[in-house]
This record gives C-alpha cells, sequence and structure tokens, in this order.
C-alpha cells in the first residue's frame, strides 16, 4: 500500500472519529439541557443541577414533601402486607418455624422496607446482616458456619449515602465478576467497617444497564422539583408581598419633613414602624399623605397542577396516590388506588420477590441461620394461590366499610324489589337470599344418627357421659327459663311496633336495634358456648371475630329496614303484619348465633397439659403441667408435648394433652426455655 493512500485512509478515520465525537457533543447537549448547537443552554438559564450527588438526593428526600412520598410509597405498599413463608403449602416444617422466630426477633419486615426505602434515594442500598461470633466483619462467612436463627443479632439498612462501595471482584471467572466484594458500611455515626459482601444483601432498584446500579426515583423528576421549589415557594413569598401592603408617604404643599436627626423625625419613623410591623393601627400624618401600596395575593393552582402531573408521569404515580387523597374518595380515586395497587403487585413479583426477599432468605439458609426446606435450598413458596391458580401476595385494595355497605344495600334493595307487595314474603327460598346478600350458608346442623342400641347402651353405663348429659338438660333448662331466644324477638318486634305506629322516629329505631341486636347476640353466642361447656370468657380471638362479624352484618341492614318500615307506616296506611314477617326472620338470627358459637367450640376444645409416665419430667413439662388453652392456642404457639423446642427436646417426653372441661388459664402461654 503507498503512502498516498496511507494518508488517504488516514484522513477518513480522523473524519470518522470527528463525526462520531460531534454526534457525541450533540447527544450530551441535547441530554443536559443544551440548544441550537450549544448555544442556549437551558439548566443553566433554568437553575437545574447536571450531576447530582447522593447527598443532594438524600436533602431532597428529607427536605421536600413530594420528594419523600415519591421515594418512600413504592416500598412501603410493597411491604405493607407481607407474603406468607411456606413449604409445599405446609407451616409447621422446621425452615418456616425457623424463619418464623427470626422474624418476630428481629423485625424482618420493617428491615426490609427500611432497605427498599433507602436503595430509592440513590443508586443502591443495603441490608447488613450482623450475625454472633468475633469473626473481622471484612472476612467472608462460610456455608452453614451459623448455629439456627439464634445466630442472626440484627439488621441494619443502610442507603449509597452510609454504604460505599470498598472493592469490586475482578476474577473474570467469578459468577460475582463486576459485583461488589466489600463494602464500607457506617456501623454507628461516624464510624464506618469494612464489611464482605456474604454479610449484605444488594439492593438496586430499577437497574437498566448495570447490574449493581439502578436508576434513583428523583433522578427523572429532580428538575420538576426544583420547579415546585420555586412555584410554591416563589408564590408564597409573591402573596405575602402583595396582601402584606406598603405605605408611600408624601408631604402635602406647604409642609416639608422634619430634620433628619431631629426628634421630630425620630418619632415620625418610629411610629411608621410600629404600624408596619407591631399592633398599631393609626398614625397621626400631619402634613403628610400616606398611600396603601400591593395588590392582590397570586393564585399559584393552575401551574402547580402542570407540575404534579408532570412529576407523577415520571413517578410513574397517579396523582391522586402521589398527593395522598386516593383513599375514600369517588370512583376516579377508586380506580387510581387499584391502578396504583396493580402497579405495586408487579413490583412484588417482579422485583421485591426475585431480587431481595428470595437472596434474603436464601443467603440465611446458606448461613445456616435456616434449616434447609425438604426439597433443597430455594424450594419453599412465596404467597398464596387464588382463585385464579397464581400464587401471589396478599391483595392491597381492600373496599372500604363504605362501599361494602352501598354494595350491600343494593343487593338489599333488589332482594325487596322481589318481595310479594302483600306479604312481604320473597319468591326465593332463605338459602337463596343470603346468597343474594352475599351471607355465606347458615352450618346445617343434623342430629347424629344412632344405628346401635349397643352403642347407646353402652354410654349410658358411663358415669361422665351421664353426667355430662345432666348437665346439658340442666343448661336447656335453664335457656328456656330465661327464654333468650322470646327476648331477642320481642325486642326486635317492638321496635317495629315502635316506629310503624310513630311512637319514635327512625334515629330512635335504629338505636334500639343497635342495642338489641348487640346483647341478644352476644347472649345467644354465651348459650351456645354454654351448651358445650365453655364460659363466654373464655371465647377465642377467632370466635369473638366471628361474632362481631355477624353483630356488624346485622347492623348494617338495620337503617334499611327502619326506612321500608317508615315508607309503609301506620300514618300512610300500611299494614304492620309484613314487617312482623321480616321481623321474625331477624328473630331467626338469635338460633343461627347460638349454632355457630357451638360449632366453633366443639372444633377448638379446651386441652391440658398432663404428665405422662417418666419419672423425670423437664423444666418445661413442669412449666406446662396443669395449664389449659383452647386446642389453636397451644398450635398458634407451636407448644405441644414431644417438641425438639422443650428443655427435653422431646426424646423422653411421655405428656399429653387431654381434652377438659377446666377453665382456661389466664394469659398466653409462656415461651419455653430449650435445650441447654
Amino acid at each position: 500500500m503507498g503512502e498516498e493512500s496511507s494518508k488517504v485512509i488516514r484522513r477518513r478515520a480522523l473524519r470518522v472519529m470527528a463525526m462520531s465525537a460531534m454526534a457525541a457533543r450533540r447527544w450530551l447537549a441535547n441530554d443536559l439541557g443544551y440548544a441550537f448547537g450549544g448555544a442556549r443552554d437551558y439548566y443553566k438559564v433554568l437553575g437545574y443541577e447536571r450531576d447530582i450527588s447522593i447527598a443532594q438526593y438524600m436533602a431532597r428526600y428529607r427536605r421536600q414533601d413530594i420528594a419523600g412520598r415519591i421515594v418512600d410509597l413504592p416500598a412501603i405498599d410493597t411491604w405493607r402486607n407481607p407474603p406468607k413463608i411456606s413449604e409445599a403449602d405446609k407451616t409447621d416444617t422446621a425452615f418456616v418455624r425457623d424463619w418464623e422466630e427470626l422474624t418476630k426477633r428481629v423485625h424482618t419486615w420493617a428491615y426490609l422496607s427500611r432497605a427498599d426505602r433507602l436503595s430509592g434515594i440513590g443508586r443502591y442500598g443495603v441490608l447488613f446482616i450482623g450475625v454472633r461470633g468475633n469473626k473481622d466483619l471484612s472476612q467472608p462467612l462460610k456455608a452453614d458456619e451459623l448455629a439456627g436463627p439464634d445466630s442472626i443479632i440484627y439488621l441494619r439498612a443502610a442507603s449509597e449515602n452510609k454504604a460505599k462501595i470498598n472493592a469490586f471482584d475482578t476474577n473474570k471467572a467469578s459468577p460475582r465478576y463486576g459485583h461488589p466484594e466489600t463494602y464500607m458500611i457506617e456501623v454507628s455515626e461516624g464510624n464506618s467497617a469494612p464489611i464482605h459482601w456474604t454479610r449484605v444483601i444488594h439492593l438496586a432498584d430499577d437497574k437498566v444497564d448495570s447490574e449493581v446500579f439502578g436508576r434513583p426515583r428523583l433522578e427523572r423528576v429532580y428538575n420538576r422539583l426544583d420547579d415546585l421549589v420555586k412555584l410554591v415557594g416563589g408564590s408564597a413569598e409573591a402573596s405575602w408581598l402583595q396582601v402584606n401592603k406598603g405605605l408611600l408617604l408624601s408631604t402635602q404643599d406647604g409642609y416639608d419633613w422634619p430634620a433628619e436627626d431631629s426628634d421630630e423625625a425620630e418619632a415620625f419613623l418610629r411610629e411608621v414602624e410600629e404600624y408596619a410591623h407591631g399592633m398599631r393601627r393609626v398614625m397621626k400624618l400631619a402634613g403628610t399623605q400616606a398611600t396603601h401600596l400591593g395588590g392582590e395575593a397570586i393564585d399559584p393552582s393552575a401551574p402547580f397542577g402542570v407540575e404534579i402531573a408532570l412529576i407523577a408521569a415520571a413517578a410513574d404515580m397517579p396523582q391522586r396516590v402521589l398527593i395522598g387523597s386516593a383513599r375514600g374518595e369517588l370512583s376516579a380515586a377508586s380506580e387510581d388506588a387499584k391502578a396504583w395497587y396493580g402497579q405495586v403487585s408487579w413490583r412484588q413479583t417482579n422485583y421485591a420477590e426475585p431480587e431481595i426477599l428470595r437472596p434474603f432468605i436464601d443467603r440465611l439458609v446458606w448461613m445456616g441461620a435456616l434449616s434447609q426446606p425438604a426439597g433443597g435450598r430455594g424450594a419453599y413458596d412465596i404467597g398464596e394461590v387464588g382463585a385464579s391458580g397464581v400464587r401471589s401476595w396478599p391483595s392491597l385494595f381492600e373496599m372500604s366499610e363504605l362501599d361494602q355497605a352501598e354494595i350491600s344495600s343494593k343487593k338489599a334493595s333488589a332482594a325487596r324489589a322481589l318481595a310479594d307487595p302483600f306479604t312481604g314474603e320473597l319468591p326465593i327460598t332463605h338459602h337463596e337470599s343470603r346468597a343474594l346478600l352475599g351471607y355465606p350458608p347458615e352450618p346445617d346442623i343434623k342430629e347424629p344418627e344412632i344405628e346401635h342400641d349397643e352403642f347407646m347402651n353402652e354410654l349410658l353405663q358411663d358415669d361422665q357421659f351421664v353426667a355430662s348429659m345432666e348437665a346439658v338438660r340442666a343448661k336447656c333448662a335453664r335457656m328456656v327459663a330465661n327464654d333468650g331466644l322470646g327476648d331477642y324477638g320481642r325486642g326486635i318486634r317492638g321496635a317495629v311496633r315502635g316506629l310503624w305506629s310513630g311512637v319514635f322516629d327512625l334515629f330512635q329505631f335504629v338505636d334500639n336495634m343497635l342495642d338489641v341486636i348487640q346483647r341478644g347476640l352476644a347472649l345467644a353466642w354465651a348459650d351456645g358456648m354454654a351448651e358445650m361447656g365453655a364460659d363466654f370468657g373464655e371465647r377465642t380471638p377467632d370466635e369473638e371475630v366471628a361474632l362481631q362479624r355477624m353483630i356488624n352484618q346485622e347492623i348494617t341492614h338495620a337503617p334499611g329496614f327502619g326506612q321500608d318500615i317508615e315508607a309503609g307506616n301506620k300514618d300512610s296506611g300500611g299494614k304492620l303484619g309484613p314487617f312482623l314477617t321480616r321481623a321474625e326472620m331477624w328473630a331467626r338470627r338469635y338460633v343461627d348465633a347460638r349454632n355457630r358459637a357451638m360449632l366453633m367450640v366443639t372444633a377448638n376444645p379446651k386441652m391440658e397439659w398432663v404428665y405422662g409416665d417418666t419419672i423425670d419430667h423437664c423444666p418445661d413439662c413442669k412449666m406446662y403441667v396443669g395449664r389449659v388453652y383452647r386446642k389453636d392456642t397451644w398450635a398458634r404457639y407451636d407448644i405441644r408435648p414431644q417438641s425438639r423446642r422443650l428443655a427435653c427436646s422431646g426424646i423422653k417426653c411421655d405428656c399429653r394433652f387431654v381434652v377438659t372441661d377446666k377453665p382456661v388459664t389466664s394469659g398466653r402461654p409462656p415461651s419455653p426455655r430449650g435445650p441447654r
């Protein structure tokens, strides 16, 4: 190749390089707000920052309201309803028990949420896992080095500002090539320490072209946040200057200002200052005329709305959610809330679970802080399978009580529209009407079928069975004497008659119904528990919720019933009979409440811890013997004979549970001391 050809090639190469450099500069100029070939610098004119530091992001997050909400809300809503962790849909495995124990002790969900929030301020955040032992934090942990959940002693969340990357993995053959090797984390105020990555979970949201760094949540909206500061702060200052009218003082003809240093001038200026800055509202202006300056206050709502719309679009957040007004309002706000919760659900499935929660759990299993699932590492489930057959986190969208009441009211109106105008009877069955209103089916209580006389004879020979039957008969006799069902029906019929005849108004009717429903259904529940040998004061939280739900359901329908009675009252020529028929249907809820209580008590008996045949008993067994709790209470705290959590590890334990009628022990079961 000749010298001339070489020069041509060199010139072409230089031309290509120059064009590439020009294209790069043009791209950079457009990216940073230049226009007209760089002649106009929008960023400089408008006062925008080109290079934003983590300290600036942190300051904005701490001080600006909208900025804090943009950073916090995605993380808060992501972790607001934590998912259930299970193993093949079982929650009684060693892995799940270890996880629940750790979660209660170190508040895992709270720290995951906090780490998620802090990671959104900058490009990443970390969750530092503190473990027992005096090993240098810069040294790596090894697989199965820890011994159970007690080895984890604390969690710490930190932002990029407090957790600097100290070194990267430069081994090209390593699966972590290009990832952080060690961090310099501020473990206390002003005190930082190098920490190895095996003790750290790295969080980076919205990663684009990096596996280490994400996009700060405030990056796209930073300029708009500057605009908002100027708009709101400037409007406030301008409004103050406009409404705080100044004074123009001018002399009248034939009058001169007093000498500058004279007592008269000082007294005059002092009077003017008291008027401007104090409570004086009157001035003596001999020879002087005062003219008020100023104008009307400035309304920034229009430009503010534009800025909020742009910020909401850049943050991918509905405006009503961004400014916190999406709850309890009209349908548009409800739709915004649904859209936002849909985005949060996507974030849970595609970011929080695969990039935060699973790496955290997997790391704990790898360390030995959690028992390994039976199917191996990673063989556990997050969330529950819904009606669609897909496993997901708990739903965030919940209808308010007002929404639920409105739906129930519409269903009730539809049911009433089907009633016979003369008798008030519905052309559908009782079970069908319950389904229409969204009520669950009533329990089908059937008497047990006795097939063998020999079996009954054996029971009658059993003294304990005969005593129990006598107790039941006595209880039934007491119920008949007290006539709780009759009292409940009379109370409802009395309220109906009072409103229909005009003795009291709709509000008094509702008050009477509230009183009758609350007292009557509570008495029915107590009677049902007593029927099964349990005391009303021993009801469990689940039973209390079930009773309160029944009461609330009845109370919700009382105003609608009252409105119907008021529309067909005596003065309007209406008949009382149909309303009394409906009152009888209300009275049946007494029996329903009693039956439900009986079913729940039967499914959740009282169980007493009793000794077995062993001679020596461990401290935990000695602590539990003689204690009586409902079955669900023992299960909730995972306390049972032969448990490995007992001081004897359950190896030689021969204790057992027996069903009893003894009163429930007050308080909750104490935690076992465990093996020593």
